[in-house]
């Protein structure tokens, strides 16, 4: 089955990933006390991180998140976070391979207020990231 073949050739990140499918990840939800009665957190030791949170790991945005990481600066309070991360330098084509790009946190005007460096596959149909701990709380990766 030809259609099998283009499944092995993918990394293995592609099979093997956790889902961020929590609603309060898509840019439509305001921030607010939507995770354990606080603003979210993308930090495994934070009692606010989102219940799909579990650590550094390769993730595939899935259900009500969206199906892929924020691409543009939305401003501050959105993705039940204060700190709304979102992607620069756009999604890689499948050809690419992995790549690396910035996730900035935008907060109060500040749209890069806080940066991360994240790496994404194209896998045909979806995208994952290798996403780490946020670097400080009340910001979350956001969906779309």
């Amino acid at each position: 089955n030809c259609g099998n073949a283009s499944l092995m050739s993918l990394p293995p990140q592609c099979m093997d990933y956790e889902q961020l499918s929590s609603y309060t990840r898509n840019v439509i939800v305001p921030g607010g006390s939507t995770c354990s009665s606080g603003l979210c957190c993308d930090q495994l030791g934070s009692s606010h991180h989102p219940s799909d949170w579990v650590g550094a790991a390769w993730y595939r945005f899935t259900g009500s998140a969206g199906s892929k990481i924020l691409e543009h600066a939305p401003g501050a309070d959105f993705c039940g976070t204060q700190a709304t991360g979102y992607m620069d330098g756009g999604h890689p084509t499948v050809e690419a391979g992995e790549v690396t790009r910035t996730v900035y946190f935008d907060y109060n005007e500040d749209s890069m207020f806080m940066s991360t460096n994240i790496s994404i596959i194209n896998c045909q149909q979806y995208f994952v990231y290798h996403l780490p701990d946020a670097p400080g709380c009340n910001l979350g990766y956001c969906g779309v």
